[in-house]
């Protein structure tokens, strides 16, 4: 019972200081924290917490992970929402290319979701063994933003693994063994496909008073 109220505390902390900063929180990178917050009283005092900072708890989906957003009326909230996808449509385009290529590569029907287990060794070699994949590679590898490094299909897997985890949607489970885990930003990336898919070829760019935001070129 006295071990409940340092745990609680803890994952408090946690969680308003991953929210605020602009995290998600899901049940495979912060576990005690999403625990937590799927307790009412708990989500409860974490969103009176961000209140105070004109922020509130948001769930991706119900079981999904968390993240905040910020308080405002209506007309603000529309515009923010369009700023914030139009600033993500070339994220959300690398994103695609990345679960498309993986499904193939890893010859996976299934959607690519939450806690969804990547080895990259396996990876490595389906792509050696298809040109194709391997062009689908290089040309994600090439599009993204750093080093330009060696152009071996090695190294090109571990730039573009390695910005899929800086972008939160994958995390390394075990970096010995090559092994990558799927988080519940996922299913973020999912909504906002949809979001683009159905709301934005309505709504003019010029309409957006935003700056291009290039975060993977």
């Amino acid at each position: 019972m006295h071990d409940e109220i340092p745990s609680a505390r803890g994952a408090f902390s946690e969680a308003t200081r991953t929210l605020i900063s602009g995290h998600f929180v899901c049940e495979h990178t912060h576990p005690d924290a999403y625990g937590h917050l799927n307790d009412h009283d708990f989500f409860a005092d974490v969103d009176a917490y961000l209140e105070r900072m004109d922020m509130r708890v948001t769930r991706v989906r119900d079981g999904g992970a968390f993240y905040a957003t910020s308080v405002c009326d209506e007309a603000e909230a529309r515009l923010h929402a369009r700023r914030v996808m139009h600033a993500m449509r070339t994220e959300i385009t690398s994103v695609v290319h990345f679960l498309k290529m993986t499904m193939e590569a890893l010859k996976d029907d299934q959607a690519i979701a939450p806690g969804y287990v990547i080895f990259k060794s396996q990876y490595v070699t389906a792509v050696t063994d298809s040109p194709s994949l391997t062009e689908e590679l290089k040309s994600l590898a090439h599009n993204l933003r750093g080093t330009p490094g060696k152009d071996t299909i090695e190294a090109l897997m571990e730039k573009v693994l390695r910005k899929m985890c800086d972008l939160e949607y994958l995390d390394v489970a075990d970096r010995e063994k090559g092994t990558y885990l799927v988080t519940g930003k996922i299913d973020y990336a999912h909504a906002v496909i949809a979001y683009l898919v159905h709301r934005l070829p309505a709504e003019p760019d010029e309409e957006i008073d935003a700056p291009r935001q290039e975060s993977l070129l």
